[in-house]
């Protein structure tokens, strides 16, 4: 491979001035993203305030130490913000603008680092104005500077990182130890993009630096991942985070029948998208230039491939490609080291690649601003600038006039909003996606939606599910919904009430973004002395161990198509004279109920239910008369203490005429012997 430094120092200057209209640029851009606002920033702050009064790292004490964060060095940042706002008698609310603040300075700095990496690596002027270009008017990069999240501190500590080697002949081994281990500390993941830039350039480097490279980073900065590690088995008796059980573990597994809510368009090729595939490929070949017969350009490339597929297993339901800015400033260095290459043979070329990566990213920061607007229902600062914290905070102000002065200082509440409501109010929340609650987060059931934000359980009338049984345990006083979940899970409609009547609808906030429920006087004792109260599906299409028409077995692959009611939809069931399904749990397991959502007939039809045992045997049977053309519940009761393995529904038309049964989510509502023991051994419970 070539001598790098020579290359460098044959290429012409990068100047000051381009760094720091660089930096203008990116101000002028990222200015616009200012009203950006996500609810995980308040979770660092819950966090953040039960250290300062003495809890240590937990969500609520209702659950005691539970890891739902992934981002530890964060939140000691955000004890120090708090404690000075506190100091300061400041609105706690402002902690998210000096967040702001904190993040859109580290964007800037990721620029002044790459600037001057590209200097050291004599990149030349065209090569560094087509690199910077890339970097100032990056989509990813100004939006999430605009947020009081990890990611672009992260990133900064990513690009320090690299500096401590790029242009280097003898590589600042102390500042890549010090950013390798802040970085594996600022997040849960950051190990991986640690190891996989540390393992490119130990492969790539020169033979008498790589013992330096093990010795003097890798070594220390492989102690603190296992010190650290260790620290969170001990204190949180787990080394996997809630996030990662609720958002991130099942596709690690096999997941075949799980129902699942991915986006339309997986994450990286939603990033590619941004850019555009033509741009893509472009990139692509830009990458192979710059790492021929140079060792940082093929480091780069090799870091930059293998963070790009690792971001293909994770992704992310943020908008605007969070785990995505930490590559970034690769990608333009690799721009840089390319177009200057191009340009130190053939000037010409390097200029006119310069202008075209110039005016093409320029031409898509425009595109990645209206879709953050629509995405986002958010406006553009600069264009429309306001103090109204309504703005800011959308859609999750709203809720604060509503419940400000409802809600008590340790309240309980449920809902998926788990970071600035639980903050600003001083509630204590249960969330209902798993991500901050460990018993959610490792329910053994799956009769739910597993989607990036976390596990999620339709809120409708019906029965109290296991995951909205653990709302009940701790009597949770107000529910807050989306209103988009909420009216997708019943019809188009928000419901009066909810989970069996516990629940009657409070107030909707002015944007309609969020419902309010509020708790009835229905009595919940149950749910804390008897852990049979938490039910499951059980012939749930994720977990029906097998089914059968007229005694002919179904594919298993076949089932969620065939049988839309085991997955809380609707479908029909067309015969002539007589239709057998039969659906087998698989095991022994307690049955409490039958439960539909709504049933219906073309014409009188009987309807008969029947429980078996292990051998076949009939333990239960009930019938039910259906001549009616719009969708009623229908809701069977069990004697206490029914074990079954199988359902049997025998459906009997009472005229000579074809009949056809519509189902609306159907539930043999039960309990797993492994939901039962799970429910035992988390939770307590007085018996009455």
């Amino acid at each position: 491979m070539s001598d790098d430094h020579t290359v460098a120092a044959a290429r012409s200057p990068v100047p000051r001035w381009l760094c720091v209209a660089a930096v203008a640029v990116f101000v002028a851009y990222a200015a616009q993203f200012l009203y950006f606002f996500v609810d995980d920033e308040g979770i660092s702050y819950v966090y953040a305030q039960n250290i300062l009064h003495g809890r240590g790292l937990i969500y609520t004490p209702l659950e005691g130490r539970v890891e739902g964060y992934s981002n530890f060095l964060h939140i000691w940042m955000n004890v120090a913000i708090l404690t000075a706002i506190k100091l300061l008698h400041l609105p706690k609310v402002d902690v998210f603008f000096v967040g702001k603040a904190l993040s859109f300075a580290c964007g800037a700095g990721v620029l002044v680092l790459v600037w001057q990496m590209m200097k050291r690596a004599g990149t030349g002027l065209p090569g560094a104005m087509a690199g910077l270009a890339f970097l100032a008017t990056a989509g990813p990069l100004a939006v999430w500077s605009c947020s009081s999240l990890e990611a672009v501190p992260f990133a900064l500590l990513i690009t320090l990182l690299l500096w401590a080697f790029v242009g280097r002949e003898e590589p600042a081994y102390g500042v890549a130890t010090l950013a390798a281990v802040l970085a594996i500390l600022e997040r849960l993941d950051g190990f991986v993009y640690v190891g996989v830039i540390l393992g490119a350039f130990l492969i790539t480097g020169a033979k008498v630096h790589r013992r330096d490279v093990l010795r003097r980073s890798i070594a220390p900065v492989a102690l603190v991942v296992v010190i650290y590690h260790l620290g969170r088995l001990l204190y949180f008796g787990s080394l996997i985070s809630t996030p990662l059980y609720a958002k991130v573990l099942y596709k690690l597994l096999p997941h075949d029948r799980l129902l699942l809510k991915n986006p339309d368009v997986p994450y990286w090729q939603a990033f590619i998208e941004v850019y555009g595939w033509v741009a893509a490929f472009a990139m692509a070949g830009l990458a192979l230039l710059a790492a021929v017969r140079r060792r940082v350009g093929l480091a780069l490339a090799m870091s930059a491939a293998g963070i790009f597929m690792y971001l293909s297993v994770v992704g992310d339901w943020m908008f605007g490609f969070r785990f995505f800015v930490p590559m970034l400033p690769i990608l333009a260095l690799l721009v840089a080291m390319a177009t200057g290459r191009i340009a130190y043979r053939w000037p010409k070329w390097g200029w006119t690649v310069a202008l075209v990566v110039i005016a093409w990213t320029a031409s898509r920061a425009p595109g990645f601003l209206a879709a953050y607007e629509r995405a986002e229902e958010a406006q553009n600062f600069v264009a429309h600038p306001s103090r109204d914290l309504h703005r800011f905070f959308f859609p999750y102000y709203g809720l604060i006039d509503i419940l400000g002065g409802r809600i008590a200082p340790g309240t309980i509440t449920a809902g998926n909003q788990a970071g600035f409501l639980p903050f600003e109010l001083d509630a204590e929340n249960l969330d209902d996606l798993g991500i901050c609650s460990k018993f959610e987060a490792r329910l053994p059931t799956t009769d739910i939606y597993f989607t990036e934000v976390g596990r999620y359980s339709p809120t409708t009338p019906g029965p109290v599910m296991a995951a909205q049984s653990y709302l009940l345990y701790y009597d949770a006083r107000f529910l807050i919904l989306r209103t988009d979940l909420l009216t997708h899970a019943n019809h188009d409609r928000k419901p009066e009430t909810l989970l069996d009547g516990h629940y009657r609808l409070m107030a909707v906030d002015p944007a309609g973004e969020n419902a309010v429920y509020e708790r009835t006087d229905k009595p919940d004792d149950a749910y804390r002395h008897n852990p049979s109260m938490f039910l499951e599906n059980l012939v749930h299409v994720s977990s029906v161990a097998g089914v059968a028409i007229d005694d002919v077995p179904v594919p298993t692959t076949e089932v969620p198509r065939r049988f839309p009611y085991l997955r809380d939809a609707i479908g029909d069931v067309t015969f002539r004279s007589r239709r057998t399904m039969s659906f087998s749990i698989g095991q022994m397991s307690d049955v409490s109920g039958i439960d539909l959502a709504g049933i219906r007939s073309s014409g009188p039809v009987s309807v008969r239910f029947t429980l078996t045992g292990a051998s076949g045997e009939t333990l239960f049977c009930h019938e039910l008369d259906v001549d009616w053309h719009s969708l009623k519940p229908a809701k069977v009761d069990l004697p206490t203490g029914l074990r079954a393995s199988g359902l049997t529904i025998d459906l009997v038309s009472k005229t000579d005429e074809s009949a056809t049964v519509t189902l609306d989510a159907l539930r043999l509502l039960g309990q797993s012997p492994a939901l039962g023991r799970y429910v035992r051994s988390h939770l307590s419970f007085s018996w009455h």
